[in-house]
């Protein structure tokens, strides 16, 4: 089964989309921050990662570079509720997407399973 890690200090939207992937039949694992969110990588094998751009401490841009060290192969997926990120710095930051909060769990599923394919 794929695993997918959420990556936000919101814990609504962390509760949101943990709720809305396990409906899909996927692993989840969830992080408030990028610490919680290397821990996690370092541990677990994920498949794909939805990081909120803006969090204390180390945002969104910073901590997909670091999980770029840890595996450059990374597949992650950008969001924010408060910017919008065009797509030539979503290409340059190696991210997958981004998705302007709030979105539509249909477009996250799609997305999602276009990545890791039909059966998660």
């Amino acid at each position: 089964m794929k695993r997918v890690m959420v990556v936000d200090n919101d814990a609504g939207v962390r509760k949101m989309l943990d709720v809305a992937l396990r409906a899909l039949n996927l692993n989840v694992s969830l992080a408030e921050n990028a610490k919680e969110a290397f821990e996690i990588y370092r541990t677990q094998k994920v498949d794909f990662v939805l990081l909120d751009v803006q969090m204390p401490e180390m945002d969104g841009r910073q901590t997909l570079a670091k999980l770029k060290t840890i595996d450059p192969g990374v597949v992650c997926c950008l969001m924010s509720g408060s910017e919008t990120i065009a797509s030539d710095e979503i290409s340059r930051l190696g991210a997958v997407g981004f998705l302007q909060k709030p979105f539509l769990l249909e477009f996250v599923r799609q997305m999602i399973l276009a990545r890791l394919g039909k059966d998660g």
